[in-house]
């Protein structure tokens, strides 16, 4: 883990103080960055984590920032069994689950305020965790056992400006929309065996099983939830999820 403040860098190390591993030169899997310093050093502008090179979180909210490190840490851990691990986003709203792949991200940067206004709690989570056989969304809690007492005090490191921002707290949701960007594809329902198979392919990188055991899984899900098509502009313009 780095991060582009040292007292940030302290505190995380006291709160994953179980984890830490020293004299290991480990490439890092997590990057922590505080928005800018502005006048007397405090921090300004959007908070970020990165995974590898990909942007994973863009807040304000110096708690959402810890939380959302600690379910990145966590989903190094196994899901439990019977339930199927894909690359995607989820978002929630009175009890419900919204799932799309990975290209609806690009979009929450500049929507995810008005998702909130309107009900919308975007999952924190690396990734999603589906349970085929309720048709729900999984959020799990967190699998670390961390210092939160030091997470805490991450707003008083971070300094500057704060907004609360929420997410999606841990729980089961009903799977009501199960949505991909297909560009070979009209918006709409899509053919059962085709969002299967999408979805087998998805899941077999980053789901310890055999592609075809993801196909039997998802073929379950999708009796329950059909699997639709969205366009870029859909996407782009947060329709797939408030239409």
């Amino acid at each position: 883990m780095r991060c582009s403040a040292e007292g940030l860098l302290q505190l995380m190390r006291e709160a994953f103080g179980a984890y830490t591993v020293s004299g290991v030169d480990a490439p890092a899997a997590l990057s922590v960055r505080v928005g800018a310093s502005g006048d007397g050093g405090k921090a300004q502008g959007f908070h970020l984590i990165f995974r590898h090179a990909q942007q994973v979180l863009r807040t304000r909210d110096p708690d959402r920032l810890a939380r959302a490190l600690v379910a990145q840490l966590s989903a190094y851990e196994p899901v439990r069994g019977g339930l199927l691990r894909l690359p995607g986003v989820a978002l929630v709203r009175d009890g419900e689950a919204l799932i799309a792949c990975l290209a609806a991200r690009s979009s929450f940067d500049l929507l995810e305020r008005r998702l909130n206004a309107n009900g919308l709690l975007l999952v924190d989570e690396p990734f999603i965790v589906v349970d085929p056989a309720t048709a729900e969304l999984v959020v799990p809690e967190p699998a670390l056992g961390v210092d939160w007492a030091a997470l805490g005090r991450v707003g008083a490191v971070v300094g500057g400006q704060r907004r609360e921002e929420p997410s999606a707290p841990p729980g089961r949701y009903r799977l009501s929309r199960w949505t991909y960007v297909l560009a070979d594809e009209r918006p709409g329902p899509l053919p059962v065996a085709r969002g299967v198979l999408w979805g087998a392919l998805l899941a077999s990188a980053v789901t310890p099983a055999s592609r075809g055991d993801a196909v039997r899984t998802l073929a379950a899900l999708a009796e329950l939830v059909r699997p639709t098509a969205a366009s870029w502009q859909d996407i782009a313009s947060g329709v797939w999820c408030e239409g």
